[in-house]
């Protein structure tokens, strides 16, 4: 049926026709969600009493094109007195183009399939309840490949597959729920590629994959809750790139992985919680590049990560990467739209942190330290990249309140971008010298003195130096060096005092702050120092007054 176009179509309509003359074929035919008939298929029909048969004799069961109706192991066992539970084998069974028809379910519940192959290729399982509980599949070549299940739910439930490869590719899985809870999938290679899953809930709840692979690329899921909780994946590469998991829930917390590759690039959520917390995958990449995570939440809360990737994506729901551990974490060309949560960074064994092109539509929380600054500074990107991150960071601190937090991430985008024109401009040996230069004035006059505007207080400190060192120049030239310059005054004999040091301490201030009252006064070179110091002042006392109302009025 897969190359019809109601294979996509998780209802299944249909109507069975017994073709006269007592032939041993029916007709059936399909028809679309306007109840036109757009396919009849004939087929052969087999009876159940002819496949019990078979069963008893222990050969290989080959089916091809087959109609049969109530295949039921439950009514094989009671017939043979066999316990509810009592396991049927079944070697070499392969059913290709069959249709398992049913008045409520089809039960292959307990059966063993042995032998080299067990197929259940491009079948089709009727409404009602397909059942595969407790079946242990021991072939090393299982496939349901183009299989189409209807409305009823389709059921693995404790199901074990031995080695080898299992293949649903192409499975359409249809409108009801689909239940692999508790499988032992072991060593196998695991193909849902292009599978189909109806609006029911999909259930892997605690499955067990060890070694082999595991793939859903590009599956289709429905509107029902995906869950994937306490699954086991093992070490094999596990896939789900370009998956289309449409609304509804889907959950992967407390998943364990071993492997160390996981990806999700390309894939497409809807509206819902999207639950990835306390998940175990230390050693695995996990890679959600180009991932439209849709509306709702999407959560790592208390998660084990290694490296995740979340780059280039647009995150239009609430985030929370309040995880336990992680290795590294990039949000490369990112554009976030909503609310997204850090950990505490000094509290996390983060060892990577990349932000490179991200921008903020909504609110980013996190907190300052000196582990976030390193981590950025660690990024094998240059000044100017970083210095981007950075003011990022600035922009996304003031719209929060965190003032504090502003502050420090601007001073480290000035130095960045300071940093940033020494390695542009380091050509040439007059244009690197001058350029040098011209750093140390403004790392000494910027950066040292008040840390860019952002802290007063040490701006009155250099202040306070300023002036004591000032002091202590004319101090010294007026008692040792007086044919150099001293410190004069207007005032008689008997009240000069100029050569104390305290008289010198108060010349210094009342120079540094220009207020000239003339009672003392500048002699020979000390005047060239009381300029210096009174420009020292002016330029001291306007950078403390910016930096103090910007501190202010915020």
């Amino acid at each position: 049926m897969l190359g019809s176009p109601l294979h996509e179509h998780h209802l299944l309509r249909y109507s069975v026709a017994s073709n006269l003359n007592g032939s041993k074929y029916v007709t059936v035919s399909f028809y679309d969600d306007y109840q036109k008939r757009v396919l009849d298929i004939e087929y052969t029909q087999v009876s159940m009493e002819s496949l019990i048969k078979n069963i008893e004799s222990g050969t290989a069961l080959h089916l091809e094109h087959v109609y049969i109706h109530d295949f039921s192991m439950a009514s094989y066992r009671k017939l043979k007195h066999l316990n509810d539970d009592a396991p049927v084998e079944l070697n070499d069974f392969t059913a290709k183009g069959c249709f398992f028809d049913c008045s409520s379910g089809i039960d292959f519940s307990n059966v063993r399939f042995t032998g080299t192959k067990t197929h259940f290729e491009n079948c089709i399982f009727a409404n009602g309840t397909a059942d595969f509980s407790n079946t242990v599949f021991k072939s090393q070549d299982v496939s349901f490949r183009k299989s189409k299940f209807g409305s009823g739910s389709t059921v693995f439930r404790s199901a074990q597959f031995t080695e080898g490869r299992v293949n649903f590719n192409h499975v359409n899985f249809g409108t009801g729920t689909t239940v692999f809870v508790d499988v032992n999938f072991s060593t196998c290679f695991v193909d849902f590629r292009n599978t189909y899953f109806g609006d029911g809930t999909v259930d892997f709840k605690f499955s067990k994959f060890k070694e082999g692979p595991v793939t859903f690329e590009r599956a289709h899921f429905g509107k029902g809750r995906k869950d994937f909780k306490n699954v086991e994946f093992g070490l094999g590469k596990l896939d789900f790139k370009k998956v289309q998991f449409n609304d509804g829930d889907v959950i992967f917390e407390g998943v364990e992985c071993s492997n160390d590759k996981i990806l999700f690039r390309g894939s497409v959520f809807g509206n819902g919680v999207k639950n990835f917390e306390q998940c175990h995958c230390t050693k695995a990449v996990i890679n959600m590049e180009q991932v439209d995570f849709g509306t709702g939440i999407l959560s790592f809360h208390e998660a084990h990560l290694g490296e995740l990737h979340l780059d280039a994506v647009q995150l239009n729901l609430f985030t929370d990467l309040r995880w336990a551990s992680c290795i590294s974490l990039h949000l490369n060309e990112v554009i976030l739209r909503d609310i997204l949560e850090l950990p505490l960074l000094h509290q996390t064994t983060l060892n990577g942190l990349d932000l490179n092109g991200l921008r903020i539509l909504g609110r980013l929380f996190v907190t300052w330290s000196d582990a976030l600054k390193g981590l950025i500074y660690k990024q094998p990107y240059d000044f100017n990249r970083k210095a981007e991150q950075f003011r990022v960071l600035k922009e996304n601190f003031r719209i929060n309140g965190q003032y504090e937090d502003e502050d420090a991430a601007y001073v480290e985008y000035r130095r960045c971008m300071e940093q940033h024109k020494l390695e542009i401009y380091n050509t040439g040996v007059i244009s690197k010298l001058y350029n040098r230069i011209k750093y140390a004035i403004k790392w000494i006059l910027f950066d040292q003195i008040g840390r860019y505007a952002t802290d007063p207080v040490r701006v009155i400190f250099h202040a306070l130096g300023t002036v004591v060192l000032f002091a202590c120049v004319y101090w010294v030239m007026a008692i040792t060096h007086t044919s150099w310059g001293s410190v004069g005054t207007t005032l008689p004999e008997t009240m000069n005092r100029a050569a104390e040091f305290g008289n010198c301490l108060y010349y210094s201030a009342i120079t540094f702050f220009t207020v000239g009252y003339g009672d003392y006064f500048a002699l020979g070179w000390i005047k060239l120092f009381a300029v210096i110091e009174g420009f020292c002042g002016v330029f001291l006392m306007s950078y403390f007054t910016v930096a103090f109302v910007r501190k202010i009025l915020r």
